[in-house]
């Protein structure tokens, strides 16, 4: 009965033991399966923000930028898996849609009255429109990558022209800007013509661009200068005739306008007429109301 107690004892001696060594090795699985757990997570977790999260963010950044109507290349098209598919995918859509809008753009100028010219800073065409061709005989073809200054600048306006470019490029105020003037330019075979210009910059992610809206004036200036010539004739047909011409405000009766004849005829001085009241006071008592009744 002692031995067996004895051995009673030690086996509950023993079982301890092995249960502390089960505990161990469980705490040691339990510590190598969250080192190789947190391994895996890590890689993985790589893995994701490698092959997912940062081109997924790099594929945002480009169709933001292409939102804003600036076009890039994605890194995305030179991966050889699926999200290069898509990279490339995403590149061709971009494409795609800027020479839609360029093109749907295009089709609007061309459609302008005026001649539309834009160039970049060193005044180098990069537009021109169909009207344009009309106007000063170049085709966009010839027109783009030449200069202003070769093309429709007059040989006596080009250092002028140069200078108000240079110093405009600089940050200074060379240039007219968004309010129209008048200047003379040329077309391709060299003869001049009066022009009227607007110049507006125009800023985008790519830099800063001027647009010129150009309009013929040649009819305009050819009609003012009939209608001074028939005022002119008219003015001179009125002075010579043998009556007082003369022209009054129906609101105020004050004389705007008499001929010279009212001074040699009546012997006023012609200042005197366009005073307020003056004729009428020198009118007789008697016509007065049938004067005023006829004006």
């Amino acid at each position: 009965v002692s031995g067996q107690e004895v051995g009673e004892l030690a086996f509950l001696r023993d079982r301890s033991r092995m249960l502390g060594a089960y505990r161990r090795e469980l705490l040691n699985l339990a510590l190598l399966f969250a080192v190789v757990g947190l391994a895996a997570w890590l890689a993985l977790r790589r893995i994701v923000v490698r092959h997912f999260v940062r081109p997924l963010a790099e594929l945002r950044e480009v169709t933001e930028s292409a939102g804003r109507g600036r076009v890039v290349d994605t890194m995305l098209s030179l991966r050889g898996d699926e999200m290069g598919d898509l990279g490339r995918a995403v590149n061709r859509l971009i494409a795609e849609l800027r020479a839609s809008q360029e093109e749907r753009m295009r089709r609007v100028v061309d459609a302008a009255h005026d001649a539309v010219i834009t160039v970049d800073p060193d005044g180098v065409v990069t537009g021109w429109n169909l009207q344009a061709e009309r106007m000063f005989g170049w085709t966009r073809d010839e027109a783009i990558g030449q200069t202003l200054a070769d093309t429709v600048v007059p040989p006596e306006g080009r250092a002028a022209h140069l200078a108000d470019l240079r110093s405009w490029r600089e940050g200074g105020t060379g240039l007219v800007l968004n309010r129209p003037f008048e200047m003379t330019t040329r077309r391709r075979d060299g003869t001049s013509f009066p022009v009227e210009i607007t110049m507006t910059p125009v800023h985008s992610p790519e830099g800063t661009t001027l647009a010129a809206f150009v309009r013929d004036v040649t009819e305009r200036r050819e009609a003012e200068r009939a209608i001074r010539v028939s005022e002119e004739r008219f003015r001179r047909l009125l002075e010579t005739a043998n009556v007082v011409p003369w022209e009054a405000s129906s609101r105020t009766t004050r004389v705007t306008y008499v001929g010279p004849q009212a001074e040699a005829l009546l012997g006023f001085p012609i200042q005197d007429w366009c005073e307020e009241g003056f004729w009428i006071n020198h009118v007789h008592p008697d016509d007065r109301r049938e004067a005023l009744t006829q004006l």
